[in-house]
């Protein structure tokens, strides 16, 4: 909030007051006069602000610093040493009430010299109204020091007391009273007449006005004021400024069963306080309870065995909750009961400015009720956070608790003074009394006591410091820190240093904390505890870790964890380099930093985190999965510095993944997000509640969820994020004495889902739990014998499930390896759109014949006329919702399972819609000119079909354009809409820099002389299809051939689209190919992800059919650097004479024009003199000798775009693994579905399986069945989900902020779809990197709880109308069988048949598959890395090789100029090279936005990069700005020279 100030001189002007940071470093030292430099001494800024406690700025309305203060808990140390400070100055001036715990010292003052008063008194205002315990603000000085005025003004020289001192007489002290500037407030009984004053206080809080349902409430609350019912208002200079009423009338048996009051001797009188009433339970529970205790988690044995509160009456609930809160607040029973030992604040209003100081109300309302001990309060969970919590210690509620508020209590010694001074031997009973009742680190607390007391070191070789909070001489807490010895392993695995500028701490004030403990009454205190011991020990930081359960590491002994939270922030574990050790050799980082430790998560407490309280956040926050995005979530949520979640809870059914270890977790691909280590050092265990359940019920009114064992989970905000799992494969039941081909089992119905008896030896893989169990089963039970082992699906999990069977001993020609139809030869099989268990991994409308991807109101049917031109006659069939699968013509088509056709229109684009290519025969022209609300009405063209196209505008296609060619007289046999076109062919879809790019892109087989294009079957090729999205799955060819396609050879297209990418499309997804056979298909042709309304025909041909009015949003591509000028398309093919040729645009030489020219400092370091990396000289990087044009030059290792596999994103990794696989004897059966178990008996054990395929049924005996298929919403959620009411259309429906239609209840995931109001069926969360979804959606929930960041406007914007747009890429990994190593990572991509990206434009690899040491990159039509597929014997550096996503080839060493000139042979030995380590390093990102942003300052938004590396200045500023990067890091990147030597 802004406020006046006014200047020496009558100016006034708009500031505010706030915490400083280091940013201000700069402003601050501008305001530093002589004067200051003579009161304060030598004054270094950024030490001053990493050391102070308090740091407190005064901003002007242009956000410039104004005045700067800097508070210490400690005089300068030039003047009196910071320890003893507290004997020193009541010894020498008249200062008895200063106190370590209400004193702070003045170090700092810089300030405009015509605002210097007035700032002065803004801040020490500040400073006491946000500090409550704070009474005096102090400054010594040196005799010989005047003052300057504006510290004479507020500051009062105190009473000296000794003259003989010599160091004494040469001070000075001068003090600030809070009194002066914020004295306390007065507080006294409410009198009826101050009713209006009060209400006006009310009026500001319209939530607790509305709940008065009496006008005049407060006045008879007011006049019933007796022993145990009082009223009080705070008064300031007379003006009411809060109101508190409080009773002692408590209903405590109504709290006790509600929360857990155990350490609070359940609220009443004659019970033993505090911890000391649990210690005879504590020998029962053991290490059990003290481990629940530490780390909060919830499992079914800890919920509670009476019956679950009843539910309320759905049409009284708002009353019975008001009811049951009112009952809380009063006594309401009469039972007899032991003494209640606790008063109950009612209502509390305070005006705002007044809050923080509330606290003043405390004392006095102790004082009403002498004979009672504790004061207790109730809040709704979704109240926000208010000071006079700040003493306060929060209640956890009992598990099954469905009362909407949370329990605060306060003991009355909670009052009393404390202080922290070092242990001495005397205190060793005390303290063994105090942690006599924890189990958990009590001997190795004991024993470090001992280790202190008898001054030797621990088994580190390090010594120890014990601190003791004594509370009018008893001890109630304990504090033991050591030196960190670890530092520079915490420096380089954990980013300390968002939190504190690691050069200006000295080794020596780093310490680690091994034990603490403090009652819990004194818990407010442990900021003063962590403050008192970094003063007494000289520290400035302190770091507490917390290992992993099960790893032995965690010997500390900490009571209460909580209590270390609130006062630390958690600090982010960093990503690290793969160091090739070997060739660095002396190069490398210290080995203290490449070793590996145990995992442990860390948090940090600094100088100045003492001061600064947490925002704490009560709201109940339900997370239903442990998915990949349900955990990214967490991790936003848990690492606010600023934020405490008291509400996380985690419904999943086996808890968090680490809990099962990693014994089987190669069954299943990864997504390289979460691993094992990487969820060790996440803080989920101490800030999640876990519970081991599966939700069965969603209970919207009641906000409650009900999971399997009964239990309620009641939640304020609900997020869905179960993703989808494998399901129990159905059995079609087919007749086994009779072949089964593909159309009869299409024709089978299925049940909606698996309700039988599921065998014990069949397992269905999901996480790591499965895995680890399928393991224990198989070394048990199988690995010995030599039954089969059934692998079932079609997915890269089974693949990596048939290494690890080979891995585990299972011999190869055991394993029968039984491959799915892909999703267009089974759609037909899946069950109906009601069944969640559905293999169809996309989302079905409910009500529609035409599944998921397509619109309802679409005019494309299965069944389309022959020899129909235009024209669709007969509406979309709408399918009975228990039909197991369309049945118009037997055979499913490609529009019924993708995403890629717009609603509400038969016609999309100028191309032919994937719908449009059947099985069937196709019309001559399957393209209508409907208008797109009116599907039905037939718009008849001519035979010959009047769609003229005029020639396209000047592309690059071949690299030998040949001018004769024409296409529309001389069809090529290699055309894209033939059967037979030549691999070799490149065919470029994105316009040349002269190209009129429009809404309506001329299809590529219209290429002619200015001649309209006549669709003819006998002599004309038809129009060209543009597939630059999609690699042309095979389909089952139709009896008889499509009129409009020739079918000169047997063999499927192999079509080359490569080059093909309008920039505003995104590549196609990597799921598998939906494909039926490689033989014998005509090419099916996917133009859906062709995005209509960002192109328009050419101006000299208008357009003569519409495109649809509504279209999709358009998801740009983020990662595509927009300052890298594109030179037309990069042609990549060999050099075969081109059929379809035009004239190609000039020459572009990328070197020079498409990124900047930057030069590469400070290479590698050598060792004697010798660097293994090839020289980065001008003669590679900045200028080729031979200056190749790469736009047009073929490189050595650059190939042809190549079709994909059935089950691989690259064919030649699929032809490697099934090698592989042929070698182990493995056997492999393709397009089987499961068609019965034990010949129809009892299922358990599994002893026998048949499937049916395509022509005889496959019988197999079976040992052990591994099922991966089926993969969808599991059945409870879908059933929860649905019986709840929530919009289910496939998938849970959401909008782009991540809501659903319950404003409580959002989703993100796999599990959901957009709304179909958005018009993007083919973007789906599923189709983006869940990791940065889930970081998403916590941003966006943090706008409800994080006071700093703007409040979501109540109505949405034209924004929330699109698809959000994600970017970081799609990551699938495992070990393939052969021992192989996959990883690849690709651009997210819409839903659509399975095929080259859109954007890529080369294709350059190194080594084969089948040699173990193939590497593939991918790079766009800019030249950046879009896609990268590894395969290699050897462990991949994944950490490393993902880096390479996104980056710019010139920024990859000058790939490009590499591969022409032939230095490079192997990708992975390239990368492996000292130089691009740095690229490597995690904060490389953040280094190449600033250097960007920096320039967009200086030179503006419309000048490009290569412009800036012209200029000499902006060379020189590159190379100082690499240096500071390499030298800020050098840590980690010791092989490059230091700066000096540059």
């Amino acid at each position: 909030m802004k406020n006046a100030i006014i200047s020496s001189s009558g100016e006034v002007a708009r500031m505010t007051v706030r915490r400083s940071e280091c940013a201000d470093a700069e402003d601050i030292e501008r305001l530093i006069s002589p004067e200051a430099l003579e009161l304060f001494g030598p004054i270094d800024v950024l030490q001053i602000l990493e050391k102070a406690n308090l740091a407190v700025t005064v901003a002007g309305e242009e956000g410039d610093v104004m005045a700067h203060a800097a508070f210490f808990d400690h005089p300068a140390a030039a003047l009196v040493d910071p320890l003893h400070w507290e004997s020193f100055i009541p010894k020498h001036f008249k200062a008895d009430a200063m106190t370590t715990w209400n004193t702070l010292f003045l170090h700092l003052f810089v300030s405009k010299t015509v605002f210097s008063t007035a700032s002065f008194q803004h801040i020490l205002s500040a400073v006491f109204n946000t500090t409550a315990e704070l009474d005096f603000v102090c400054l010594l000085s040196s005799t010989s020091v005047c003052l300057e005025a504006a510290l004479k003004k507020m500051l009062e020289p105190l009473e000296r007391l000794t003259e003989e001192d010599d160091q004494a007489a040469e001070l000075m002290a001068y003090v600030c009273h809070r009194r002066r500037l914020c004295p306390r407030l007065y507080v006294r009984p409410a009198r009826v007449e101050d009713h209006d004053d009060v209400m006006h206080i009310v009026a500001q809080q319209t939530k607790i006005l509305s709940s008065m349902r009496r006008p005049y409430f407060l006045s008879e609350l007011i006049e019933a004021q007796d022993e145990n019912n009082h009223a009080a208002v705070c008064e300031c200079d007379v003006t009411i400024t809060g109101f508190i009423s409080v009773t002692a009338e408590v209903d405590v048996r109504r709290l006790q069963e509600h929360f857990d009051l155990k350490h609070f001797a359940g609220l009443c009188k004659g019970e033993q306080d505090d911890d000391e009433d649990d210690e005879d339970e504590d020998e029962d529970a053991g290490d059990e309870a003290d481990q629940a205790e530490d780390e909060p988690q919830l499992d079914q044995a800890e919920i509670p065995t009476q019956e679950p509160l009843e539910e309320p009456d759905p049409e009284a609930e708002q009353e019975s909750r008001e009811e049951e809160e009112e009952e809380v607040l009063s006594a309401s029973s009469e039972e007899t009961a032991p003494e209640p030992n606790v008063f109950c604040i009612q209502f509390f209003f305070s005006e705002k400015n007044f809050e923080t100081r509330s606290l003043d109300l405390i004392p006095y309302i102790f004082q009403l009720f002498p004979d009672l001990d504790f004061c207790i309060i109730t809040v709704p969970t979704l109240s926000p956070d208010f000071p006079l919590l700040q003493n306060f210690l929060r209640v956890p509620p009992r598990p099954g608790s469905l009362l909407p508020s949370d329990l605060y209590v306060l003991h009355r010694d909670g009052l009393r003074s404390v202080k922290v001074r070092p242990a001495l031997e005397s205190d060793r009973d005390d303290l063994a009394a105090l942690v006599r009742h924890l189990k958990k680190g009590q001997k190795a607390l004991l024993q470090d006591l001992d280790l202190i007391f008898n001054k030797e070191t621990d088994a580190a070789k390090c010594s120890l410091q014990a601190f003791v909070v004594d509370v009018e001489g008893a001890v109630v807490g304990t504090l033991i820190i050591r030196d960190e010895m670890d530092l520079e392993y915490i420096r380089a695995r954990y980013n300390i240093e968002s939190f504190i500028y690691y050069s200006h701490h000295d080794v020596h004030e780093h310490a680690e904390l091994r034990h603490f403990v403090l009652r819990r009454c004194f818990q407010h205190f442990s900021r003063h505890l962590f403050k008192e011991t970094l003063r007494l020990t000289r520290k400035s930081n302190i770091y507490h870790r917390v290992y992993p359960l099960g790893l032995g590491q965690q010997d500390s002994c900490v009571d209460h964890l909580d209590f270390i939270l609130d006062c630390a922030v958690p600090v982010r574990p960093r990503r690290q380099i793969i160091y090739p050790l070997n060739e660095l050799g002396a190069n490398a980082p210290a080995r203290c930093i490449t070793d590996e430790q145990a995992p442990f998560a860390l948090n940090l407490i600094s100088r100045k985190l003492t001061m600064e309280p947490k925002v704490t956040v009560n709201a109940r926050i339900v997370l239903v999965g442990a998915s990949d995005t349900g955990l990214s979530f967490l991790e936003v949520l848990c690492f606010c510095p600023h934020l405490r979640f008291n509400n996380l809870t985690l419904i999943s059914t086996h808890g968090l993944p680490a809990d099962c270890g990693q014994a089987g977790g190669e069954f299943l691909s990864t997504s390289h997000a979460y691993s094992t280590r990487d969820m060790a050092q996440l803080p989920l265990r101490s800030c999640v509640t876990e519970v081991a359940e599966k939700v069965v019920a969603i209970n919207r009114k009641s906000k409650h969820v009900v999971v399997s064992s009964g239990a309620k989970i009641p939640y304020d905000y609900l997020i869905l994020s179960t993703g989808l799992q494998y399901q129990m494969p159905c059995p079609t039941q087919l007749d086994q004495d009779r072949s089964a081909a593909n159309e009869e089992r299409e024709e089978s119905s299925f049940p909606p889902r698996y309700t039988g008896t599921v065998p014990s030896n069949l397992f269905t893989l999901n996480d790591q739990h499965d895995c680890n169990a399928a393991q224990r089963w198989l070394l048990e039970n199988f690995v010995k014998g030599k039954a089969n082992a059934i692998v079932y699906g079609n997915s890269l999990d089974v693949f990596t499930t048939v290494e690890m069977l080979l891995r585990v001993g299972v011999r190869g020609s055991c394993i029968h390896l039984v491959l799915t139809p892909t999703q267009r030869t089974s759609a037909k099989d899946s069950p109906p759109a009601s069944d969640v268990a559905s293999d169809v991994p996309n989302d079905h409308p409910l009500e529609s014949d035409v599944t998921d991807d397509l619109p309802v109101e679409s005019d494309v049917t299965n069944d389309p006329r022959l020899e129909s031109d235009v024209s669709i006659d007969f509406p979309p069939r709408i399918n009975d919702p228990n039909d197991s699968a369309p049945e118009i013509n037997d055979l499913p088509r490609e529009s019924d399972i993708t995403n890629d056709s717009f609603r509400e229109s038969d016609v999309t684009t100028d191309l032919p819609l994937e719908s449009d290519i059947t099985n069937d025969p196709p019309p001559e022209s399957d393209i209508t000119n409907d208008s797109p609300r009116e599907p039905d009405v037939p718009n008849h063209l001519s035979p010959e079909s009047d769609i003229t196209i005029d020639p396209p505008p000047e592309r690059d296609i071949t690299n030998d354009p040949s001018p004769e060619d024409d296409v529309a007289n001389e069809p090529s046999p290699e055309g894209n809409a033939t059967n037979d076109p030549s691999p070799e062919r490149d065919i470029t879809n994105d316009p040349s820099p002269d190209a009129d790019v429009t809404n309506d892109p001329p299809l590529e087989s219209d290429v002619t002389n200015d001649s309209p294009l006549k669709i003819d079957s006998s002599t004309d090729s038809p129009p060209e299809i543009d597939e630059a999205n999609e690699s042309p799955p095979v389909i089952d060819p139709p009896s008889d051939s499509p009129p409009e396609m020739n079918s000169p050879s047997d063999s499927p297209p192999e079509i080359d689209d490569a080059n093909e990418s309008p920039p505003v499309i995104d590549p196609p997804s990597d799921s598998p190919p939906e494909i039926d056979s490689p033989s014998d298909s005509p090419p099916e042709i996917d133009d859906a992800n062709e995005s209509p309304p960002v192109m328009d025909p050419p101006s000299d041909s208008p357009p003569e059919i519409d495109s649809p009015s509504d279209s999709p949003p358009q998801i740009d591509d983020a990662n595509s650097p927009p300052e890298i000028d594109t030179p037309g398309e990069v042609d990549v093919m060999n050099d075969s004479p081109p059929d379809v040729i035009n004239e190609s645009p000039p020459e572009s030489n990328v070197a020079a024009d498409s990124a900047p020219e930057t030069d590469v400092i400070g290479g590698p370091a050598r060792e004697n003199g010798t660097c293994s990396d090839p020289p980065l000289d001008g003669s590679v990087t900045n200028k080729p000798p031979s200056e190749p044009n790469l736009a047009n030059d073929p490189l050595p290792n650059e190939l042809p775009s190549e079709s994909n596999g059935f089950y691989f994103s690259d064919a030649g990794v699929e032809n490697a693994v099934m090698e592989a696989m042929k070698k182990a004897q493995v056997q492999i059966h393709r397009d089987c579905l499961l068609m019965q178990m034990n010949n129809g008996d009892h299922p358990d054990p599994l002893t026998s399986v048949s499937f049916s395929t395509d022509s005889e049924p496959l019988h197999l005996a079976c040992g052990v069945f591994i099922n991966l298929s089926n993969r969808g919403v599991d059945y409870d959620a879908f059933s929860s989900i649905n019986s709840s009411f929530l919009v289910f259309d496939g998938r849970l429906v959401i909008d782009s902020a991540f809501r659903t239609n319950d404003a409580a209840i959002w989703g993100a995931g796999p599990l959901t779809k957009f709304s179909r109001s958005y018009y993007s069926d083919e973007w789906s969360h599923g189709n983006f990197n869940s990791k940065e979804v889930g970081q998403e959606l916590a941003a966006v929930l943090l706008t409800h709880f994080d006071p700093t960041l703007e409040a979501p406007c109540p109505t949405p914007s034209p924004a929330d109308r699109l698809v959000p747009i994600y970017k970081q890429p799609k990551i699938q990994g495992g070990k393939l069988p052969g021992r192989l190593n996959y990883l690849h990572v690709t651009k997210p991509a819409a839903t659509g048949p399975h095929g080259p990206s859109a954007g890529l434009a080369r294709r350059i690899a190194t080594g084969h598959p089948e040699s173990g040491n193939y590497f593939c990159l991918h790079l766009d039509r800019n030249q950046v890395v879009k896609t990268i597929i590894c395969l290699s014997f050897k462990p991949l550096p994944v950490s490393n090789l993902m880096c390479l996503y996104g980056k710019h080839q010139q920024l990859l060493g000058q790939l490009l100029v590499r591969l022409h000139l032939r230095q490079i042979d192997d990708l992975y030995s390239f990368f492996r090279q000292s130089w691009c380590l740095a690229i490597f390093h995690d904060r490389f990102n953040y280094f190449e936005e600033e250097l960007l942003q920096d320039y967009a300052k200086v030179d503006g938004e419309d000048a490009s990069p290569r412009d800036l590396m012209k200029d000499p200045g902006s060379k020189a500023a590159l190379r100082m700005n690499v240096a500071k990067y390499l030298a800020f890091n050098r840590n980690l990147l010791p092989m490059f020279p230091c700066p000096d030597d540059l």
